[in-house]
């Protein structure tokens, strides 16, 4: 039995080359859509009134008694939450990728290679 570690380098370049950027780039549009899903909500519960675009309504009184406004406010923060988790986790899939090549890098100038 060995003590020796091995490292198939041809596989960390390709999670870090590859792999991990496809995911990032998934991430990032996934939350391209879902910045325009919190567009179309933000103006269908709009608390002014112009949900359909077919020119603003006056109620005359508070936004808290328009139809949408609290069902509308919870869905745009749940959104918001939502967008900040895929910005974070595309800039973690991207730090990801960079520390699996460094992880590489430093195999190979152990090796020699580098």
């Amino acid at each position: 039995m060995t003590d020796q570690f091995y490292v198939q380098l041809d596989r960390l370049d390709d999670i870090a080359n590859n792999r991990l950027p496809a995911i990032a780039e998934s991430i990032a549009n996934a939350h391209g859509q879902l910045k325009e899903a919190v567009g179309w909500i933000t103006r269908t519960f709009d608390t002014e009134g112009r949900s359909f675009d077919d020119g603003p309504w006056n109620a005359e009184q508070p936004y808290q008694f328009y139809l949408f406004w609290r069902p509308g406010n919870e869905c745009y923060y749940a959104m918001d939450f939502m967008r900040q988790i895929f910005e974070d986790n595309h800039e973690n899939v991207n730090l990801a990728a960079q520390a699996v090549r460094e992880i590489a890098l430093r195999y190979r100038q152990a090796d020699g290679q580098a």
